[in-house]
């Protein structure tokens, strides 16, 4: 009766030991995609659809532009942010911190209009117009990543709240 005993400590021990290299596996071909993603595969997309743009509509719009894509991302993430936090201090959802709401509210102010965007090209829509859409979506973007490395890194003494958050 001991020795199975100590039979199923140790073979719990062994599958815990297991399922922690395994999770511990998981998060470093996690960080190793999102480094190779971010270094390797994102730059020509955006390298490509800058090359391909009209850059006489574009600069021409790019103060409407720039005002719509900070403007419209800021709003939407402060906007969102809050009915985040305000839905968890209700208790419709799980209450999170002001830092875990902003995390979300720079995460979800991204919008991509790939569909509309397709849309245009095939109506042969204003060029105006489509250099407007495109030039806020490339921005918004932009925008979002760089809030949420903000938001991540600041507060809590540096430590990221993606590890709190799970």
């Amino acid at each position: 009766m001991r020795s199975s005993l100590r039979h199923l400590v140790a073979a719990r021990s062994s599958l815990e030991a297991r399922a922690a290299a395994a999770v511990a596996r998981a998060a470093a071909a996690k960080a190793h995609f999102s480094g190779l993603f971010v270094l390797l595969l994102l730059p020509p997309i955006i390298f490509e659809s800058g090359y391909n743009m009209n850059k006489k509509y574009f600069l021409k719009n790019a103060g409407t532009i720039l005002m719509y894509s900070f403007l419209g991302t800021f709003i939407a993430m402060f906007s969102s942010s809050f009915m985040f936090w305000l839905a968890g201090k209700m208790h419709i959802a799980k209450p999170f911190s002001w830092q875990e709401a902003f995390a979300f509210g720079a995460l979800i102010s991204a919008t991509d209009p790939v569909s509309v965007l397709a849309c245009f090209k095939e109506m042969d829509a204003d060029v105006d117009l489509y250099a407007v859409m495109f030039g806020e979506s490339i921005f918004n973007d932009a925008i979002a990543i760089v809030m949420y490395n903000i938001v991540m890194t600041f507060g809590d003494g540096g430590k990221s709240v993606g590890v709190d958050i799970g």
